[in-house]
């Protein structure tokens, strides 16, 4: 039972029987984990700002020898008055050893609270280029997984073709036998079988680099392509590219008023304790005393050039922004058009090629016997051969272009393809 069950996997693993294994299968792609990873260093830089508004707590401790009494901490005049009795030990000597803990928080850093906030934008940034690139990738397997449909059926038109070129050469050996062919008529036809097999030697290598694509985004190894139809139609409102662009074009906004922030004066509190130990200099008692402190600071910058500077970068990050989003909406809004317009025509490509392939059918019979009872050449007759897998290559052509075109548009406008097609 373990081993059938070893091998059921181990078949899944060659061959993926439906689109939607495929992409299952890129979910776990390196490159797709890259993209999660980005995200999520995009979650840890807004957590990173987050941290730096709230309390530090450090654990301090040092020992330190002086080469002369030192205080141990501040002494009162109150305490002083004491240093006369010997028998009291003085807090001063030259060993002395602190621990404690130092407290501080940001009660008013104005630009961190904007960082914070720029960084979201990042991180629905990123997100939103997560979704592109896993989508973009998704079209990627479509394309790769139609040119290799088309290149099969390329193929077997080739193969076809060469059938039937084959039968023609039965006849052409037995009139050429006979005296009512050429011998050159051989040669002619040989010919044009070698160029089919040169041409199925090149459409071999080009399903490999086909097969080598799914491959790379799946880690799936297929021995057929998967059958692909459009179930739903595209839902054409907004354009996903935009939205990483956008997002951070908002961070970059943000970005210059953090910027001009950094130039706000600043509130910081700060506190301390301190348990201090050493042995009295004048009777070699030990001493310990603790010592604490708690305080507002005030940071306002005067003159800073490097923040000045920082504002200009802030604020031409914030135009390229702008100047690149103008940019790519507009070579999306042209895309979009250009692929809105070509699907139906497409669909119309496919009928006519469709007609035509059942009409070059018949004249390619019509040839056939022409040829035979010799009112035809042979180039005719080769050229008809030639016709009918010309409009098989192209309606093969046409019909993986109309599913890439699909694909593309689903790309533009963030569709999930797996919903799109099946």
């Amino acid at each position: 039972m373990k081993k059938l069950i070893l091998l059921s996997l181990a078949c899944i693993g060659l061959q993926a029987t439906t689109l939607s294994q495929l992409f299952t299968a890129l979910k776990h792609n390196p490159t797709t984990t890259l993209d999660n990873l980005t995200v999520k260093s995009a979650d840890i830089g807004q957590d990173l700002v987050t941290g730096n508004l709230l309390p530090k707590i450090d654990l301090i401790g040092s020992y330190e020898h002086f080469n002369s009494p030192t205080n141990l901490l501040p002494v009162t005049p109150k305490e002083s008055a004491t240093f006369k009795n010997p028998s009291i030990p003085q807090p001063f000597g030259q060993d002395i050893g602190r621990i404690g803990v130092t407290f501080s928080m940001p009660l008013f850093v104005k630009s961190l609270y904007t960082t914070r906030e720029k960084l979201k934008y990042l991180k629905l940034s990123a997100r939103a280029k997560k979704k592109l690139n896993f989508i973009q990738k998704e079209a990627m397997i479509v394309g790769a997984n139609s040119s290799w449909k088309y290149l099969l059926n390329l193929k077997k038109a080739l193969q076809s073709k060469r059938k039937s070129i084959q039968k023609s050469k039965t006849t052409i050996s037995l009139g050429v036998k006979a005296g009512r062919f050429p011998a050159s008529a051989l040669y002619k036809i040989d010919e044009a079988l070698n160029k089919i097999e040169i041409n199925i030697n090149q459409i071999d290598m080009k399903i490999e680099e086909a097969k080598n694509t799914i491959y790379e985004l799946t880690n799936l190894k297929l021995k057929n392509p998967v059958n692909i139809t459009k179930v739903r139609n595209i839902n054409m409102k907004n354009f996903l590219a935009l939205q990483p662009l956008l997002q951070k074009q908002k961070a970059d906004k943000l970005g210059i008023r953090a910027s001009k922030e950094k130039l706000y004066p600043s509130f910081v509190i700060k506190g301390k304790y301190i348990y201090n130990q050493t042995d009295a200099y004048n009777n070699d008692k030990e001493i310990n005393r603790d010592y604490s402190s708690i305080g507002v600071y005030l940071k306002a910058p005067i003159f800073d050039d490097v923040a000045l500077v920082n504002i200009q970068k802030a604020k031409v990050d914030y135009q390229k922004s702008l100047a690149l989003t103008d940019k790519i909406k507009l070579s999306l809004k042209a895309k979009a058009n250009n692929l809105k317009i070509t699907l139906p025509l497409l669909e119309k490509s496919i009928s006519f090629a469709k007609k035509s392939l059942n009409n070059q059918k018949k004249l390619l019979q019509i040839a056939k016997i022409a040829y035979k009872s010799q009112r035809m050449t042979e180039e005719e007759y080769l050229r008809y051969e030639d016709a009918l897998a010309e409009v098989k290559a192209n309606l093969y052509l046409l019909e993986s272009k109309q599913l890439q075109t699909i694909s593309n548009l689903a790309v533009l406008y963030g569709n999930n393809l797996k919903r799109i097609l099946k």
